[in-house]
């Protein structure tokens, strides 16, 4: 299911989003650089995490976890 869930995405839940934003005002104070902009690329990619109801994909990941179970996890 996660390959699933990470192509076709998944409603973030009150809780998720609540922790999510958190992280995301508390990455925005403490990280900067490479570290912060990796993150905010795959969590937050239009500079804001998704709000609670919205629909959340991560196509790259998909990807990895696609190469992972071809490979039998040798990927």
């Amino acid at each position: 299911p996660a390959i699933e869930y990470a192509e076709s995405g998944y409603p973030i839940s009150p809780v998720l989003g609540k922790h999510w934003e958190e992280a995301f005002r508390r990455y925005e104070k403490e990280l900067d650089g490479e570290a912060f902009s990796q993150w905010c690329s795959v969590f937050a990619p239009e500079g804001k995490v998704p709000g609670i109801g919205e629909i959340w994909s991560s196509p790259d990941h998909a990807e990895t976890l696609k190469k992972i179970a071809e490979s039998t996890g040798e990927a």
